[in-house]
């Protein structure tokens, strides 16, 4: 039994907390820090480049051009369509406007 003992004791003694982990090799929060602000100034003027690049190649119509035949085109509306749409319109607020006199709506959850 107290072999059983020593032996969870060394155990134990070797899984315990250990000195402080930037001290270890290879672990330098310094160095880390420096390397992530690094990569993010770099990506920003990476990203900034690339932004007035677009905005000069859409600025000069390179990029995105706009095509003349979408100017010229005409409209045309089905007034067929559109006279039903403004009768449902007017239909919908005639019940609005009943419901909102008449004071109570029933519920319809009932």
């Amino acid at each position: 039994m107290k072999e059983l003992i020593e032996k969870i004791k060394s155990y134990l003694k070797g899984s315990s907390k250990k000195e402080i982990s930037y001290e270890r090799e290879g672990i330098n929060p310094t160095h880390d820090w420096n390397v992530i602000l690094i990569l993010v100034f770099a990506l920003l003027f990476v990203l900034a480049i690339a932004s007035v690049y677009l905005y000069m190649q859409i600025q000069s119509g390179a990029l995105f051009p706009a095509s003349t035949d979408a100017k010229n085109t005409s409209v045309t509306i089905n007034q067929d369509l559109l006279d039903k749409t403004i009768q449902k319109i007017n239909a919908d607020k005639t019940a609005f406007d009943s419901a909102k006199t008449k004071g109570s709506v029933s519920d319809p959850s009932i």
